[in-house]
This record gives C-alpha cells, sequence and structure tokens, in this order.
C-alpha cells in the first residue's frame, strides 16, 4: 500500500500526510476489529503497519540512491 500511495501522491512535500494517513487507516482498520468477538485489537499489527511503511521509506531512499550514484556505469546492453 505504501508503493501505491507513493505512486498516487507524488511528492515531497505530501510525504508526512501520506505515511500519516497510511498509519491512520492501519490504525482505524485495528478499532474497527476490537469490538469484534471473532479478531481482536492487536499493537503488534500497528508496530507491523508502521516497520512495512519504515522498511518501503528505506528501500526506495536505497534504489534512489544506486540510481543517482556518479561514476557508476550503467548496465545497458551493447
Amino acid at each position: 500500500m505504501a508503493a501505491l500511495a507513493d505512486g498516487g501522491y507524488p511528492g515531497r512535500d505530501r510525504e508526512l500526510p501520506r505515511w500519516g494517513l497510511l498509519l491512520g487507516y492501519g490504525l482505524v482498520i485495528e478499532l474497527v476489529q476490537w469490538p469484534l468477538s471473532y479478531r481482536e485489537f492487536s499493537w503488534l499489527d500497528l508496530v507491523a503497519n508502521l516497520a512495512g511503511v519504515l522498511l518501503y521509506i528505506g528501500l526506495r531512499a536505497w534504489v534512489g540512491w544506486r540510481l543517482r550514484r556518479p561514476g557508476v556505469p550503467s548496465r545497458s546492453r551493447p
């Protein structure tokens, strides 16, 4: 979902609202599950959501850094 949100709302000025909305969506899902007898609220799910967003941000930064490195020849075919 992080990649979809990133593609749907590009731009550095939308970074914080984008990730905040994703984490808020995860919180809403957990709050909906809380009163249900066959589901349960889990803080670990919220931690997993946060870890997923942070992992995506890290991978996006790493891939961007790898693509922008000066002096590294590209792997284009001859």
